[in-house]
C-alpha cells in the first residue's frame, strides 16, 4: 500500500520527499518533519486498533499525519488527521486533502485536542475503578 499511496501523489503532480530506513535514513526524524507541513503514516499492518509511532510522531512534529491503517475510533479523533482508504481512489483522496486549508485542519485538531483531553481523563477514571474493583 506504501508504493500505492506514493505512486498517487506523484500521479496527482505533488512533490514528496522519501525518508526512512530503506530510503533515506535520518537521525532525528522531528528536525525533517520541522519543514513539512504533512507527514504520511503508513502501517505496516492494517487492524482495528493496531497504531504504531508513525501516526504519533506526525502529531509531535505538529505536522498534518496523512494516516493508513485500521480503525482508529477508540483511540484517537479521527478529526485530527486525514484517513486515507476510506474511498476507493486514493489519487481522489490525496486531491481531496491538498484542497483543504491548513487552517481548517488546524481548527479541527485544536477542537479534537480538546476533546482527546476528555476522552484521556475518561480512560484514567476507567481505569482507576477498574484497579479499584480488582485490587482496592
Amino acid at each position: 500500500m506504501r508504493a500505492e499511496i506514493i505512486y498517487n501523489i506523484k500521479k496527482a503532480g505533488y512533490k514528496l520527499d522519501l525518508y526512512g530506513s530503506q530510503t533515506r535514513p535520518v537521525e532525528n526524524k522531528f528536525e525533517v518533519f520541522n519543514n513539512y507541513t504533512y507527514s504520511i503514516c503508513v502501517e505496516n499492518s492494517v487492524a482495528d486498533g493496531y497504531i504504531t509511532e508513525k501516526l504519533f510522531d506526525g502529531y509531535y512534529s505538529e505536522t498534518i499525519p496523512i494516516y493508513f491503517g485500521g480503525n482508529l475510533n477508540t483511540w484517537i479523533n479521527e478529526k485530527a488527521l486525514y484517513k486515507l482508504g476510506d474511498s476507493s481512489c486514493i489519487e481522489d483522496e490525496i486531491n481531496l486533502i491538498a484542497s483543504k486549508s491548513i487552517e481548517a485542519y488546524q481548527s479541527e485538531q485544536l477542537i479534537s485536542m480538546r476533546e482527546y483531553e476528555a476522552f484521556k481523563q475518561e480512560r484514567i477514571n476507567e481505569l482507576s475503578r477498574l484497579l479499584d474493583n480488582n485490587f482496592g
